[in-house]
């Protein structure tokens, strides 16, 4: 909600720290694993994975084989999930 209805910066520590706080997380065992990097190697790994399926924006969906991008509705999205087990 904060990206998309707000267009809140994530990238922002100060953001990340209200944010995580606001959901539940403890800041204090959550920032030393965002500085020390663990998961920087992981994240290339997925999004290296994601451009490979042809991900190119958010929300991307893969279903039944095929490749959704970009706002999907809710009937879309049906019609899309009834096509692959039809094919299936």
């Amino acid at each position: 909600k904060e990206y998309w209805e707000q267009g809140t910066d994530l990238g922002n520590l100060y953001t990340l720290r209200r944010l995580s706080i606001a959901t539940g997380l403890d800041w204090d065992e959550l920032w030393p694993d965002l500085e020390s990097g663990r998961y920087h190697n992981m994240v290339l790994a997925q999004h290296e994975k994601a451009l490979k399926a042809g991900v190119t924006r958010t929300p991307s969906f893969q279903i039944g084989g095929r490749l959704h991008s970009g706002p999907i509705g809710g009937e879309e999205l049906q019609a899309a999930i009834a096509a692959s087990i039809t094919r299936a």
